[in-house]
C-alpha cells in the first residue's frame, strides 16, 4: 500500500469555483508536483498495471461538504501519481475508486490518498439481486386515502403572531433560528446559528425518543441565510451573490432538498406535523395576460420559495384586516384613510395579492387560530401513530434505523 498525505482541499480547485483559469493554474501545478514527489518517495520505483484508490478527507469542522467536489479538487494529485509512473493512466481501466471517507480533524485538516495494486480476482461477483433478470416487478397500486401529518407554511407581515399561532399546535417543539422566542411559553431548541446544528437537531429528533408531535421551524428565511453562507464558503467567495449567473442559488437548492428530506422522514417515520414559519415580502409579478402587479410572497429567494411551497400541503398568508374610507377634504379634494388593522386573519387561497394554497378545500379566510385550521383536517391526521407517550414510542421501529437514518441524513 502507498499512502500520500496532502494539504486540505483547496477551494480554488472546487468544481463550483468558476474563477479565471489563471487563479487555478498555480494551485493545480503545486498539488500535482507535490503528489508526484510524495509518490516517488513512497513507491521506490514500483510500477503497477492498475491500482485501487481510497480517498480520506479530514476537514476542520462539521460543515456540510460535497464529497464529489472534494474528489474533483484532488484530480491534480491523481495526475501527479501518474506522472510518478505508479500507474500508466488514471482512466477507468487503470484506476478504480474503492472508498471515500470524510472526517473532522480540527488541528490537522488534510487529504490522504491510499493506493493498492488492483487485483481483478478480488472483485466480488455482482449480487444476484442487482443482475438484470429481464423481468419487471408488478406495479403496486394503492387505493383510498392515505392520512399523514400535515406540512404547512405560514408567512406574514412582521409581528402578526406567526409563532403564537404555531404555539397552539399539539406538543410543539420550535427550532429557534432567529432568537426571537424568548417570550413564548413553548418548548424550543437553543438558538441555532449554523447549518450543521440544524441538521444535527433533526437527526436527534429522528433517533431519540421524545414527546413532540409538531416541529415548527422559526423561521425558514433565517435558515436561508445559513444556507447561503455555506454555499459561499464552499465556493470561497464572500457572498452567494458573487457566484456568477445565479448559480449559487441553484447550489442552495441542494441544501433545501437535504433539509426537506429530513423533515419528510420525521413526518413519515415519527408522525410529526411540520410547520414552516416565514416573513413576507412584496414582489412585482409580471403577468403575461395582463399588466404587472405587486403580490405578497415568502421572504425567500424565488427558487427556494417555489421549492418549499411545492412541498407543503398548505401555504397560508397572515395579515391584519384593514379597510379604506374616503374623506372629504373640501374644495373637491378627497383622500383615502386606512382603518382597522387590529383583527388578524389567514388567507388560504391564491389571489392576485398573495401566494397561498391548501389541499383541504378551506374557506378563503380563516381566523388566526390553530384550532380553526386543525378542525378541517381529515379524520386521523391529528392522531398519527408514532407519537411518543410516557417515554416510549408507539412507532414500529425500522429493521435497521441507523441505516435508514444515514440514508436521509
Amino acid at each position: 500500500m502507498i499512502k500520500i498525505i496532502l494539504p486540505p482541499v483547496n477551494p480554488k480547485l472546487n468544481a463550483h469555483n468558476k474563477g479565471h483559469w489563471r487563479s487555478k493554474s498555480g494551485p493545480t501545478k503545486e498539488l500535482r508536483q507535490l503528489a508526484q514527489m510524495l509518490t516517488l518517495q513512497q513507491s521506490n520505483g514500483q510500477r503497477w498495471p492498475a491500482a485501487v484508490v481510497s480517498y480520506c478527507f479530514f476537514f476542520r469542522d462539521k460543515r456540510r461538504r460535497d464529497a464529489a467536489n472534494a474528489i474533483q479538487a484532488t484530480k491534480p494529485a491523481i495526475d501527479g501519481v501518474v506522472d510518478a509512473g505508479l500507474i500508466p493512466d488514471d482512466d477507468w481501466q487503470h484506476l478504480h475508486i474503492f472508498n471515500v471517507w470524510c472526517g473532522v480533524d480540527r488541528k490537522q485538516p488534510r487529504v490522504e490518498l491510499l493506493f493498492v495494486p488492483f487485483d481483478p480476482a478480488a472483485i466480488p461477483e455482482v449480487p444476484e439481486a442487482w443482475q438484470n433478470t429481464g423481468g419487471i416487478d408488478p406495479m403496486k397500486i394503492l387505493t383510498g386515502k392515505k392520512i399523514q401529518p400535515r406540512r404547512s407554511m405560514l408567512y406574514g407581515v412582521h409581528g402578526v403572531g406567526k409563532s403564537t399561532w404555531a404555539a397552539d399546535a399539539p406538543s410543539v417543539l420550535f427550532m429557534d433560528l432567529e432568537d426571537g422566542l424568548g417570550d413564548l411559553d413553548a418548548a424550543k431548541t437553543e438558538h441555532l446559528k449554523e447549518w450543521h446544528e440544524v441538521m444535527e437537531s433533526l437527526r436527534w429528533l429522528y433517533n431519540e425518543k421524545h414527546p413532540f408531535r409538531t416541529l415548527a421551524i422559526d423561521t425558514v428565511d433565517w435558515l436561508e441565510q445559513m444556507i447561503h453562507r455555506e454555499v459561499a464558503i464552499g465556493s470561497d467567495v464572500a457572498s452567494i451573490a458573487d457566484i456568477g449567473y445565479g448559480k449559487g442559488f441553484q447550489q442552495a437548492l441542494k441544501y433545501w432538498d437535504e433539509f426537506l428530506n429530513a423533515l419528510e422522514y420525521l413526518r413519515t417515520g415519527k408522525g410529526m406535523t411540520i410547520v414552516l414559519l416565514a416573513h413576507s415580502q412584496v414582489v412585482r409579478f409580471s403577468d403575461p395576460e395582463t399588466e404587472g402587479y405587486d403580490t405578497y410572497q415568502p421572504a425567500l429567494h424565488k427558487l427556494a420559495a417555489a421549492r418549499l411551497q411545492e412541498w407543503c400541503d398548505e401555504v397560508f398568508f397572515a395579515s391584519y384586516k384593514t379597510f379604506t374610507v374616503q374623506e372629504d377634504l373640501g374644495f373637491n379634494n378627497t383622500r383615502n384613510r386606512a382603518v382597522g388593522g387590529s383583527e388578524r386573519f389567514i388567507r388560504t387561497s391564491k389571489s392576485a395579492a398573495v401566494s397561498a394554497k391548501n389541499r383541504l378545500n378551506l374557506p378563503e379566510e380563516l381566523p388566526m387560530s390553530w384550532s380553526e385550521y386543525q378542525k378541517h383536517w381529515p379524520e386521523g391526521a391529528g392522531d398519527i401513530k408514532g407519537i411518543v407517550v410516557d417515554g416510549s414510542s408507539k412507532i414500529e421501529a425500522p429493521a435497521d434505523p441507523d441505516k435508514e437514518a444515514a440514508e436521509v441524513f
